[in-house]
């Protein structure tokens, strides 16, 4: 392969090689802006975020990805280019927008070769085009447009830039084939045509577009050998094409809206192909989510006239272009490749969508070319206008797709485009602002969001879990608990169950967390979080060893689950178990590093006798956190035990700084001082520390400090105070000192 594209690129170096080493340039100079974008929440938390298929590159991993649907499609090796991506880079976003962008990059490039050798294989009549001006016209405006935007910024599209590199190569190498008739070339088309397939769904078209190669080359379609050469295809097509509908109906991708009928749906292909050709002339209103019209009783009449147009824009086809092969293969391979997604069969909830014009955009500029390539034969006049037209064009085009970048910089300046282009029915668009407006803290706002999306879809079960997530955000449990109740009553989801479980354990409603849990587990067993769910339920009751097995479950399900790390953690050292405590939280530490889970693991190596190692990660935890009371208290308590009493004070002068109410800090800082003889002020703080809170050992201490100080009587009296509250060693001093 590699070295097919270096003789190919080899070629366009001969030919026409700085023209076509600018347009790549050009093409990745408008696309800058791509860096300084962030992942959005359209769909980049589902594909990076929190996909488990990415975050190791192992053989099971791998094998997972080719034998498993995720987000409604059959995509391994897309999973498979973000699990490098992830390799790279983590979460970072440079890595995927890197990937994305050269992919787009190979692909203009291939679009050149692509639209070059169909040109050659082209029969006499089509051979006055041969030119260079069609396939580099075609090459710079597919690279530059803004219609494409949405595949290369947006970093959840790799399918669709990665199923197109598979699919144009697969092209390349079949028109090859009918050059050379070398079945290594067809074998080569075929094993590209399942790589795409295995990209995204959308390249099932590519049989289709392989006959009209084979018309455009002037082979006899209905021949044997021709219909015999499609039949792999023809059956990768149907395989594939099978599995992407059962992995639409997986997630319920597939749009059921059921006050639409049949001339409707017809109304919206024709709308969606109208549509498509209008953008690609001129890209205006572009919007991440193009929703449904609202019908009342009919659809608005713009939708029937788009009939019409469709009807009309075939007719002239016909009659006028029949016989021009290249307005014919550009009309057919546009219409092929759009034909899936112009929603006779209802795919997602947008009528229409930026993405789905990648590759069909090819057709298109390929009649648009050849029509300026047309007029260009003209005199000098006609000649010139069309090419400072086309360089106008191409400057407004760079304009538009640089700005159009900057749209995808992140969640809530994505989702403000998308609602001020298409403010009416746009529940999605709705629903997305308000969770970034949430999780920017932003709660009035996103409040305001969730309400226009629950009006304009009372039953979006989406809705009521933003509510309910937003009113447990600001700590309205009861509020919480209401909405997550309704989108239980409209549909019992995982993550309906999952949310309600974390409010009724925050209620302590453990029975309720339970038994929400279990029905988390039942609707996706493979889940961890219902088991860490129950895991913590199971802890906060007492009942360890329930908590331990399903903490263990959780780790077996995701081995990278920090949070199941540490909260068996907890249990271990509730269980007395410091050893196995300390070996679950080196690994909660290994996968995140917070102050928290460096003060946990210092306690435990505490209770080891590890001093040193728990100093290290008390001052790894301050590192991260310098306004926390327990971090200074530990650090106190490590140097007390080491007869450090001054820096032991020091320390406890830090936490009852921060923490003015903990009446163990004044407990600790007072046997400092009873260390170094400092007996008014131990009893100073002990006074403080029986006013927050009377203790058995504020009373034992303070009387020890009064008998120092000759303050017999008083002495006596706290010993006795503390004897009664159960201490033994202030019974053992106040017989001895007081009786």
């Amino acid at each position: 392969m590699i070295k097919k594209l270096s003789a190919w690129f080899y070629l366009i170096q001969k030919q026409k090689k700085l023209h076509v080493i600018s347009i790549l340039i050009l093409t990745a100079i408008f696309y800058i802006p791509v860096f300084n974008n962030l992942l959005t929440n359209w769909d980049d938390d589902h594909y990076i975020l929190l996909n488990p298929f990415i975050e190791r590159l192992s053989l099971v991993n791998i094998k997972e990805m080719f034998t498993s649907l995720y987000a409604g499609n059959y995509h391994p090796l897309t999973l498979f280019s973000l699990a490098l991506n992830y390799k790279m880079g983590g979460i970072e976003p440079w890595p995927y927008q890197l990937t994305n962008l050269i992919l787009h990059l190979f692909n203009t490039l291939f679009v050149y070769i692509f639209v070059t050798s169909i040109l050659k294989s082209g029969s006499q009549n089509t051979k006055t085009t041969e030119s260079s001006f069609l396939p580099l016209f075609v090459a710079f405006i597919f690279g530059i447009h803004t219609i494409q935007v949405e595949s290369v910024a947006w970093v959840s599209e790799r399918k669709n830039v990665l199923y197109s590199f598979f699919f144009l190569l697969s092209l390349i190498n079949y028109i090859k084939y009918l050059k050379t008739d070398s079945y290594k070339n067809f074998s080569l088309a075929l094993l590209l045509f399942i790589f795409s397939l295995l990209s995204k769904g959308m390249a099932i078209p590519l049989t289709i577009c392989l006959v009209c190669i084979d018309y455009f080359a002037g082979r006899n379609i209905l021949s044997r050998k021709v219909i015999l050469e499609k039949v792999p295809f023809i059956a990768l097509s149907l395989i594939f094409g099978i599995v992407a509908i059962f992995a639409q109906q997986s997630e319920k991708a597939l749009y059921t809206g059921t006050n639409f009928n049949y001339l409707d749906r017809i109304s919206f292909a024709c709308y969606g192909f109208f549509q498509y050709l209008v953008k690609l002339c001129y890209p205006f209103h572009l919007s991440a989510f193009y929703p449904y019209p609202v019908k009342h009783d009919i659809l608005p009449y713009s939708f029937y006239v788009c009939i019409l147009f469709v009807a009309l824009l075939f007719i002239i086809i016909w009659r006028y272009f029949r016989n021009n092969k290249i307005v014919v293969f550009g009309a057919l391979f546009f219409l092929a490749n759009i034909i899936m997604v112009i929603q006779l069969l209802p795919v997602g909830d947008a009528i229409i969508a930026d993405r789905y014009a990648y590759l069909p955009a090819i057709g298109f500029f390929l009649i648009v070319g050849y029509g300026a390539a047309m007029l260009m034969q003209g005199n000098t006049l006609v000649k010139y206008t069309v090419i400072s037209f086309i360089a106008l064009y191409s400057l407004i085009l760079g304009y538009k797709t640089y700005h159009r970048v900057e749209i995808w910089k992140d969640s809530l300046t994505l989702w403000n485009d998308a609602i001020k282009n298409y403010p009416e029915n746009n529940d999605r668009g709705y629903l997305n602002r308000a969770n970034s407006l949430q999780e920017r803290g932003d709660y009035e706002n996103a409040f305001l969001d969730y309400q226009r999306l629950l009006k304009i879809r009372p039953k979006n079960v989406a809705g009521y879990l933003g509510m309910g997530h937003l009113k447990y955000s600001t700590k309205d449990l009861p509020g919480a608990l209401d909405y997550f109740n309704k989108a239980l009553l409209l549909q019992k989801t995982y993550q309906g169950f999952i949310s309600r479980t974390v409010v009724k354990a925050d209620m302590h409603d453990y029975e309720g967390a339970l038994a929400d849990a279990d029905s988390a587990c039942q609707l996706n067993p493979a889940s961890a979080d219902a088991f860490l769910n129950k895991g913590f339920i199971y802890f906060q009751t007492g009942n360890y060893s329930l908590a331990l097995e399903n903490y263990t479950k959780a780790l077996q399900l995701d081995s990278l689950n920090s949070k199941a790390y540490k909260g068996r953690a907890l249990t271990k050292k509730a269980m007395n178990n410091p050893e196995g405590a300390l070996y679950d939280l080196n690994n909660y530490l290994s996968l995140t590093q917070t102050y928290d889970g460096y003060g946990e693991r210092a306690i435990i190596k505490m209770a080891l006798a590890d001093y040193s190692g728990a100093k290290y990660d008390l001052y790894s935890a301050l590192q991260l956190n310098r306004n926390c009371a327990e971090i200074y208290m530990n650090l106190g308590i490590i140097e007390l035990n080491s007869g450090n009493n001054p820096d032991a004070i020091k320390n406890f002068d830090m936490a009852a700084k921060i923490d003015t109410t903990n009446y163990q800090v004044y407990i600790n800082r007072a046997v400092a001082n009873l260390n170094l003889a400092n007996y008014s002020e131990a009893i100073v703080d002990l006074n403080l520390s029986v006013k927050i809170q009377a203790s058995a050992d504020a009373f034992y201490y303070r009387g020890f400090a009064f008998h120092q100080l000759g303050e017999k009587q008083t002495g006596c009296s706290d010993l006795k105070q503390s004897m009664l509250m159960g201490n033994t060693a202030a019974k053992d001093e106040w017989e001895k000192n007081c009786k």
